[in-house]
């Protein structure tokens, strides 16, 4: 059974992975107003601010834990989208930018940069926890067995 559900969901990606359909549908060229792009933009840039607020605030709660030994990168991570959002308002705001490819592609290489620190966060963070779970564990077993 789960080897077929498996099989179904492999066909059914690769199907919907071929871009055939979307040529086949013929659509124009696509404008996304102005307004939507400026308020994602401001948006994001207001999470990427309220993300970096709350993890100043978690580091001083949680002086002494992983999380807060971990918390630079999340700092880091965050600083990363403010930065790309900002770049994102440059090509909005100056359409006469040296390079509007460039910038969107630092852009979107800080987004990348920025996920790929939450992502050392969240390892870090689950590989002490994961050894503090085994040392709970082997405590109680040892508190069990006396």
């Amino acid at each position: 059974m789960r080897s077929r559900a498996i099989a179904v969901a492999t066909t059914l990606g690769v199907t919907l992975m071929i871009p055939a359909p979307a040529f086949a549908a013929g659509v124009g060229e696509v404008v996304v107003p102005e307004w939507l792009s400026i308020t994602s933009v401001g948006f994001g840039l207001f999470t990427a601010v309220i993300l970096l607020v709350g993890s100043i605030m978690l580091k001083e709660v949680s002086a002494g834990s992983s999380i807060a030994d971990n918390m630079t990168y999340i700092m880091t991570g965050a600083i990363c989208i403010a930065a790309s959002m900002l770049a994102r308002w440059v090509v909005l705001f100056v359409p006469s930018a040296s390079s509007p490819e460039l910038i969107t592609l630092a852009s979107d290489l800080l987004l990348t940069a920025g996920m790929a620190l939450f992502s050392v966060y969240f390892f870090r963070v689950r590989a002490s926890l994961v050894a503090f779970m085994k040392v709970m564990k082997q405590a109680a077993a040892d508190t069990e067995g006396s």
